[in-house]
């Protein structure tokens, strides 16, 4: 599973780094690109909390469910109404969010110590494209 979840930061990695190319259309390719991938592990996280909040009971699995479903639909509004560059930096923060609500919450320790990992170096490639295209 840690292996999966290193290849997984690959394509936010490639796509920060096809934003610096000298070409129109690879920069636009690049904001799409990873705009839709972060929203795809998003929902993909987000689902984690869903199902895991089959195991939890009162507030705490009624918080979990509210709160996967936020997430995910926050970031579907991102990336469908905002400009690629806003909805890249909603859809980082929702991940920072997702991070921070997870940490605040009893898991196992090694599906946190993960998770702690693979979103902070996830950052730099969101920085990466912001970057290449406020150049």
């Amino acid at each position: 599973m840690t292996r999966l979840g290193y290849a997984g930061l690959t394509p936010f990695y490639l796509f920060a780094a096809l934003a610096w190319s000298p070409v129109a259309a690879h920069q636009a390719l690049a904001q799409r690109g990873l705009v839709f991938y972060s929203l795809a592990i998003l929902a993909f996280l987000a689902g984690s909390l869903w199902g895991s909040a089959n195991v939890r009971d009162g507030a705490d699995k009624v918080r979990r469910l509210i709160t996967s479903n936020l997430l995910t639909v926050l970031g579907a509004l991102a990336a469908i109404f905002a400009d690629s560059l806003l909805a890249l930096l909603l859809l980082a923060t929702l991940h920072l969010g997702l991070l921070w609500y997870e940490t605040s919450s009893p898991s196992s320790r090694w599906y946190l110590s993960l998770r702690r990992q693979l979103t902070w170096l996830s950052m730099p490639a969101y920085l990466g494209l912001a970057s290449a295209q406020l150049i």
